[in-house]
Formats: structure tokens, sequence, C-alpha cells
């Protein structure tokens, strides 16, 4: 859990869940936030790039304002998209 939130505290929880979900049904998750320049990048990637610009002091993996897109080619009907705020997440159903 995100300690330093000013909103509600952001469960990462939500993210693995949707990962599991995402690579279970053949699909790959995607995140973009400013970090990456809004350009989507594989959880993986992202989650090697956050480490290296985490310090001792500073615990947030992810940012106020991000999207997940689960991108799925074999079934699109599994391909979703989440939108994470600072204030809700939003689920969009497809890419």
């Amino acid at each position: 859990m995100e300690k330093n939130s000013s909103v509600f505290p952001w469960r990462y929880e939500r993210i693995t869940g949707a990962q599991k979900y995402c690579t279970y049904h053949g699909g790959e998750l995607f995140v973009s936030n400013a970090l990456t320049q809004f350009k989507p990048i594989t959880m993986d990637e992202y989650l090697f790039m956050r480490l290296e610009t985490m310090n001792p002091t500073t615990i947030n993996v992810f940012m106020n304002q991000e999207t997940f897109t689960c991108k799925n080619k074999t079934t699109p009907a599994q391909s979703f998209i989440l939108i994470h705020t600072d204030k809700q997440l939003e689920y969009k159903k497809g890419e």
C-alpha cells in the first residue's frame, strides 16, 4: 500500500491482479505514465525502470495518473484498459 498518498491509499494488488488476469488469458499488460513519457511499456520493463529511480525515501512504484492496458491479440475480448487517476480507477473493456 502506498502510504504517502494524499487522496487514498493506492493498493498495488489492483495492478498485480490485473497483470495476472491479463497474462492468464494470453495477454500482456502495459503501463504508461509520466515516467514512461506516456508511451506504453511492458509491466516488467516498468518495474525495472522504477527500481533504478527509487531511493530510500520513495516507496511509490506507481503514479497518480497512469494507464494500464491489457493487449490480447489472440482473444481481443479479454483486452481491457485501467485508467488510474488520483481519485479513481476506471475500467474499460477492450483496447
